[in-house]
């Protein structure tokens, strides 16, 4: 484990994973900082979605050890938005901060606030994306990982996401799958190419 006071929070150590005999991650090792954005990058099944798996131990690598911080909290934002279908925006949200103020806070800040009481299905799939931004942030993790987490949004909705993002990288890490090059730039991500 990274002692607390180190710099680091989480540290991949000669990860590999591999699939039926296909390997999809090599002997990968990276020192994340404890606050920032850090953008992975890379061609489609290069491994960037298997990464952010293994980091929250929903995979686990062939080879290679994860050293995380003691106590350290890890939100996700998948590629699908993964909400309850029969619960509310604002009840999904809650799911994982059970504070309703706070989670109508957020709703409102990805410009949700009109449709709090929508289920997922009433909502657009972009509109479903920002509940589950929502609840991830909800959470006040020190990690945040983002699975092309703007694809679905319009121009004017991502630069929104894109500040929020910033404001929430000065506090925390946030690690985020993308395959747009302005998009990582436009958050001064360090990028990883897998």
């Amino acid at each position: 484990m990274i002692p607390m006071g180190e710099k680091y929070i989480l540290k991949l150590n000669n990860i590999s994973k591999s699939f039926d005999k296909k390997s999809v991650i090599t002997d990968f090792s990276y020192s994340f900082p404890a606050n920032g954005i850090v953008a992975i990058m890379g061609a489609s099944g290069c491994g960037k979605t298997t990464l952010l798996r293994i980091i929250t131990d929903l995979e686990k690598p062939n080879n290679g050890t994860i050293e995380k911080a003691p106590n350290t909290r890890i939100s996700y934002v998948f590629q699908e938005d993964r909400l309850f279908p029969t619960i509310s925006a604002l009840k999904n949200v809650e799911c994982c901060c059970d504070d309703t103020e706070k989670a109508k806070e957020l709703l409102v800040k990805v410009n949700l606030g009109e449709f709090i009481d929508y289920l997922p299905a009433e909502l657009s799939g972009g509109m479903k994306q920002r509940v589950a931004f929502a609840r991830a942030l909800s959470m006040d993790a020190d990690i945040i990982l983002l699975d092309e987490a703007f694809k679905s949004q319009d121009e004017h909705t991502r630069e929104l996401l894109y500040e929020i993002i910033r404001e929430e990288a000065k506090k925390h890490l946030i690690i985020m799958v993308t395959h747009d090059i302005d998009e990582a730039g436009n958050l001064n991500a360090r990028i990883i190419n897998l």
